[in-house]
C-alpha cells in the first residue's frame, strides 16, 4: 500500500529540480497513480463478476481488502515489461 503514496511523495519533491527531476517525478507519478488506478479498475472487475452489478459499498471494500494484492500484480507486471525492453 505505501509504496504508491511513496513514489507520489518522492515524484513532488523530483519535481522541485527542474530539467531532470520533473521528468522523473512525472514518470514516478505516472507509474504511482497507474498502480492505483489498475488496482482500482481490477476490483471494480471483481465486484461486477461476483454481483453482476456495480455496487460501490462493495466495490470500495474490494478496493481496500486487496489494494495490496493488487498493487504487488501491477509492479510485478510493470518490472517485466521493463525487463522485456531491456532484453529485447
Amino acid at each position: 500500500r505505501a509504496l504508491p503514496l511513496s513514489m507520489a511523495v518522492a515524484g513532488n519533491g523530483l519535481k522541485a529540480f527542474p530539467g531532470l527531476g520533473t521528468v522523473i517525478g512525472g514518470l514516478a507519478h505516472a507509474v504511482a497513480y497507474g498502480l492505483i488506478f489498475d488496482a482500482l479498475g481490477r476490483s471494480l472487475v471483481l465486484t461486477l463478476a461476483r454481483h453482476g452489478e456495480l455496487l460501490p459499498e462493495t466495490a470500495a471494500k474490494e478496493f481496500e481488502e486487496g489494494i495490496s494484492e493488487h498493487l504487488e500484480a501491477g509492479v510485478r507486471r510493470i518490472t517485466k515489461m521493463a525487463l522485456d525492453e531491456k532484453t529485447g
